[in-house]
């Protein structure tokens, strides 16, 4: 991969994430006189993907941290928001977002003989309303960079559990539709990448392979826990249960997609 893997992309933005719950939802910037705006650090992620074949089925790797929070501009780990709107219980913003996703042809014998498939920057908004302790958010993304040509529709629902100064704990759900350009960019097979290919010594069919519109429930949780006015404990953990449009492409071998992460932030 490049300087930034996917891999690595996701447990930034999960880790920074992590030290805020309202950050799960990217929508309601935290009240400054309760929580730091601002954080730095380091920790250690673990990424599962459901690539065929890959060097390491869960790679293990350094998790940088950033989380910038102005009053209208906002940085968590791989997105920035401009906040365009907002009442007391709800929030309209601007989005941009890094899709840190595909796969150079030497990441796995499966991808041989096939075009690399890149990372882009996506663009859109999010609509977010507080209902109590659970935040409602509704995401539109769309390929700015047109390497995939699709866009992302999502919804996630978080709920915080644990909310005061010192422990922050908010698990979340959700939905994510994905456009059939999107899908196909990342786990279809173009009529001239369909090859017989020999992977430890067995016979294996690439087959041309479309797998059309994806719709991918997930799972999370995000959790904070303060060491002293200005260090904290941040980790964060992601669940997808990948669509059957997914799991039979010929580059897959695995019905589910995670993340974890656990870092040591600088608040600020």
């Amino acid at each position: 991969m490049a300087s930034l893997s996917p891999q690595s992309a996701l447990i930034i933005l999960g880790a920074s994430m992590a030290l805020s719950t309202a950050a799960v939802a990217q929508g309601v910037t935290p009240n400054p006189s309760a929580d730091p705006r601002n954080a730095v650090g380091l920790g250690i992620g673990a990424v599962m993907e459901a690539y065929r074949d890959l060097d390491e089925d869960t790679r293990i790797l350094p998790t940088p941290v950033l989380r910038l929070d102005g009053r209208r501009f906002s940085v968590s780990g791989t997105s920035a928001s401009y906040s365009l709107l907002k009442g007391e219980k709800w929030e309209a913003a601007a989005t941009l977002d890094y899709r840190f996703q595909g796969y150079d042809a030497e990441d796995s014998p499966i991808f041989q003989g096939m075009d690399d498939r890149d990372s882009t920057l996506e663009g859109g908004g999010w609509y977010s309303y507080k209902i109590g302790p659970a935040i409602l958010t509704a995401y539109a993304l769309t390929d700015l960079f047109d390497r995939h040509g699709g866009y992302e529709l999502r919804g996630v629902a978080a709920y915080k559990v644990v909310d005061n100064r010192a422990t922050k704990v908010t698990p979340y759900l959700g939905l994510s539709f994905q456009s059939e350009d999107l899908a196909n960019y990342y786990y279809g097979v173009e009529a001239d990448e369909a090859a017989t290919l020999v992977i430890d010594g067995e016979s294996v069919t690439r087959a041309q392979y479309v797998p059309g519109e994806t719709l991918t429930p997930f799972v999370g949780i995000t959790a904070r826990q303060a060491l002293s006015r200005k260090w904290a404990i941040a980790a964060t953990g992601r669940y997808e249960f990948l669509p059957d449009e997914v799991v039979d492409s010929p580059l897959t071998d695995a019905d589910s997609r995670a993340f974890f992460a656990l870092a040591l932030a600088r608040l600020f």
